[in-house]
């Protein structure tokens, strides 16, 4: 905007769209295209072309063409736990905020006290947390027979030294990799790093930092996920029936005695 002839000629926030495309690619190629990167790189591009499309870019469509590619691409990753944990994660996510109330009373006005700005910020990372651990903990049972219970204080500690620390030094010591400037810019990232292994094992040995589960069949896993779907696709009140095979995949875990 600071090229007033572009700026009233062409929408802004398109061309960002574009060139936030081509930057997200080249970090999905720096960090190795793992299943959860590759995912998050398909819902940000389709997202963004939404956004230069003049569509709405929250949507559950994000999710399915993500799914659908990434399993085009590697259908095995589907039964595998990186699949299910960022799939079952971002569903939950997306099924809560698609709502627009849900989004509208999380951003707030524009003269609102910075209080309230970092009140509303602590309240979105503490719902996202719960959203996220209840919906990949059935899948961290199944796999891992081991659910975290401090995510929520875990996550207020370290989105933050992430979100404003980490990565900005990261991509700085990219961007000054060519010049031969980012000397000065990986050391204060590894402190960042450090802050947050600091906080892992604060919160890990908290007393019940976790809750340890036998080995589940997978007709509950299979339940609970279902439910879960039907919980998250649906919009009009039948979407609670879900609720019932939660309950029961939950139950069966319970109940199940591993030889």
């Amino acid at each position: 905007a600071l090229w007033p002839w572009l700026a009233l000629r062409v929408t802004v926030k398109k061309i960002a769209a574009a060139a936030a495309i081509v930057v997200t690619g080249f970090y999905m190629a720096l960090a190795g295209g793992t299943v959860p990167t590759q995912r998050s790189f398909l819902m940000i591009a389709v997202a963004l072309v939404g956004v230069m499309t003049d569509r709405d870019p929250f949507s559950l469509r994000l999710l399915a063409i993500a799914a659908l590619v990434v399993l085009a691409w590697h259908p095995e990753a589907l039964l595998g736990a990186s699949f299910q944990l960022s799939f079952g994660a971002v569903l939950a996510l997306v099924a809560v905020y698609e709502s627009r109330g849900v989004r509208e009373r999380l951003r707030g006005k524009e003269g609102d006290r910075l209080v309230w700005r970092i009140a509303r910020y602590g309240i979105g990372v503490t719902a996202t947390t719960l959203i996220a651990s209840t919906a990949t903990a059935p899948f961290g049972a199944y796999h891992f027979q081991t659910v975290p219970t401090y995510g929520v204080l875990a996550n207020l500690l370290a989105v933050p030294v992430t979100s404003f620390w980490i990565m900005p030094l990261g991509m700085l010591s990219v961007l000054a990799m060519p010049l031969g400037l980012d000397a000065w810019c990986i050391p204060l990232m590894a402190l960042g790093v450090d802050a947050l292994l600091a906080i892992a094992r604060l919160t890990a040995a908290l007393p019940g930092a976790s809750v340890t589960f036998g080995l589940m069949p997978v007709a509950s896993l299979a339940l609970v996920a279902l439910g879960g779907l039907w919980l998250c696709l649906w919009q009009r009140r039948w979407r609670w029936l879900g609720a019932a095979p939660v309950l029961a995949g939950m139950a069966l875990g319970l109940l199940h005695r591993p030889p």
